[in-house]
């Protein structure tokens, strides 16, 4: 399994897929900061600068992930918006997709996005990503439960492709059952959720917040 990271930061989306024998084909910040970090942790994979200036993925990637920029969806941020400079960037991410047929996809955002502008934040993230073909499910996240000493809320959001495969007779749904059962090199795609949101949020404290199905 081939992982493209973009908006990576420090590398915390992408860290558990490599823990579990995933290669990460490509990174990308804009942070100095944040490319000395993600240059020592993945010293071997290529590091892009700026999102804006990706022609394309790499060949083979099966996973992205994006922590796109919260500076215009913070409640401590400018408010601006999912169009905002900064946010908006995710649209970067959608360009991409749409010339590169991938597997997943983990986004990655702070709460305020679901009510900022009447959640319009969402809105658009969903309309992109159904035009993409993918379903889509998100957890909110309290990095209390994992054993950090505040309270930070978190969006994480997966997305799968909506193919055959994943479809079940589940009245759930195909893409929780997925996560249930999907497996790639003898790890699964649940057991990889929870490592990136922390192991010590069990299922029975936080659910999932939202199914989209068919």
């Amino acid at each position: 399994m081939k992982v493209a990271g973009l908006f990576s930061g420090i590398g915390g989306l992408e860290l558990p897929f490599r823990a579990r024998g995933a290669h990460t084909a490509l990174l990308c910040d804009s942070w100095d900061a944040s490319r000395s970090v993600l240059a020592a942790r993945f010293p071997e994979v290529p590091l892009i600068e700026d999102v804006r200036t990706l022609d394309a993925l790499p060949r083979g990637v099966d996973v992205v992930t994006a922590g796109f920029p919260c500076t215009d969806l913070s409640q401590a941020g400018r408010t601006a918006g999912i169009k905002g400079e900064a946010s908006g960037l995710v649209a970067h991410v959608f360009r991409l997709l749409r010339h590169h047929d991938v597997e997943w996809l983990v986004l990655e955002n702070v709460r305020n996005m679901l009510v900022l502008d009447r959640g319009r934040a969402m809105s658009y993230l969903v309309s992109e990503l159904e035009q993409l073909g993918f379903r889509w499910a998100y957890r909110l996240v309290d990095s209390r439960f994992t054993g950090v000493p505040q309270r930070r809320h978190r969006v994480i959001l997966m997305h799968a492709v909506a193919s055959n495969r994943y479809q079940t007779d589940s009245p759930c749904g195909g893409l929780t059952s997925s996560l249930s059962r999907v497996s790639f090199s003898h790890w699964r795609l649940k057991d990889l959720v929870e490592d990136i949101i922390g192991q010590a949020i069990s299922r029975d404290r936080i659910g999932w917040a939202h199914l989209e199905a068919d």
